[in-house]
């Protein structure tokens, strides 16, 4: 992008920005200028947004982060010079989306979805680390131990955000694109056969037994949130298993199945799947916690 074309761009937000000035000094009668002008400058910066190739392309993903962001800078900053107003909004919204960049590759790396909070702690997790490694040797391991001392850390969310388990799903494609199971057993190895002649449906019980066998392993407490975790994943995904009557019998022949949801799901049609923030608020924990517990597990059938 021609810098030129920038500079004018820039130079018509700090024109809206003066005006905006003027009107904060008589909000009363000038509510409406006040209003239209933000969204003008709002407008304006969103077209630079869009102008800047540094900046993503699924830029419309992040637009009420950046609309958010232009507007805190007008409250914040409401008697700048325009040219510094400029910079100041323009390397907020950057490093917004630099921040926003950062949760989505840690959550489609790990598969948690984390709030806001969790990941101001993420993020300062890693700010301390990459202080630490400034004058230390990269060792994550010990970073730990100091934070834990030093910085009063805590232990479990420095293990979850410098040691993530990367997420896997219960299904993976085989060289023949067929979706299989992750397990590694002899049952897994069957259906990885191409040359098993089975139905879908005992191809998907195959699967579904792998899965249960795994399960039954878990420790009873883990099993009661597992079961309900990984049903919800399994209905929520029961497009791509052929979601027909078939199929929807299987699940009520598997022990891991929670009953309960199976039954709401297929009854109800408005009936909608709990989130993993629900399911954390059932159990008294994070849906952090939730994504974890499920990737270890689908980890320990690779296993």
């Amino acid at each position: 992008m021609d810098k030129n074309h920038l500079d004018e761009d820039f130079a018509r937000v700090g024109e809206l920005y003066v005006t905006y000035k003027n009107a904060l000094l008589d909000i009363e009668n000038n509510a409406s200028v006040i209003e239209s002008t933000i969204q003008k400058i709002v407008g304006e910066f969103w077209k630079i947004t869009q102008k800047v190739k540094t900046f993503t392309p699924d830029m419309k993903e992040n637009s009420v982060l950046i609309v958010k962001t232009i507007k805190n800078c007008l409250k914040t900053y409401p008697d700048k010079e325009p040219e510094e107003f400029c910079k100041l909004t323009f390397t907020s919204i950057k490093n917004k989306l630099s921040g926003a960049a950062s949760t989505s590759a840690f959550e489609e790396k790990t598969g948690m979805h984390i709030t806001d909070s969790e990941d101001r702690k993420r993020k300062k997790i890693e700010k301390a680390y990459k202080q630490y490694v400034s004058i230390n040797k990269e060792n994550k391991r010990a970073f730990i131990e100091y934070a834990i001392v030093y910085l009063g850390f805590n232990r479990e969310d420095l293990e979850t955000y410098l040691f993530p388990v990367t997420t896997s799903s219960l299904f993976v494609n085989n060289k023949n694109g067929e979706e299989v199971c992750v397990g590694d057993t002899e049952d897994a190895k069957n259906v990885f056969d191409a040359s098993t002649e089975k139905t879908d449906k005992n191809l998907f019980k195959t699967q579904l037994d792998i899965i249960n066998k795994a399960w039954l392993k878990q420790k009873e407490d883990s099993k009661t949130i597992l079961s309900v975790a990984i049903t919800v994943d399994l209905l929520g995904d029961f497009a791509k298993f052929g979601g027909d009557e078939s199929s929807i019998s299987v699940l009520w022949e598997i022990e891991f199945v929670d009953k309960k949801i199976l039954e709401n799901f297929i009854s109800d049609k408005n009936y909608k799947l709990p989130t993993q923030s629900e399911i954390g608020d059932r159990f008294g924990i994070t849906k952090s916690a939730i994504s974890v517990k499920v990737t270890r597990f689908i980890k320990t059938i690779r296993e």
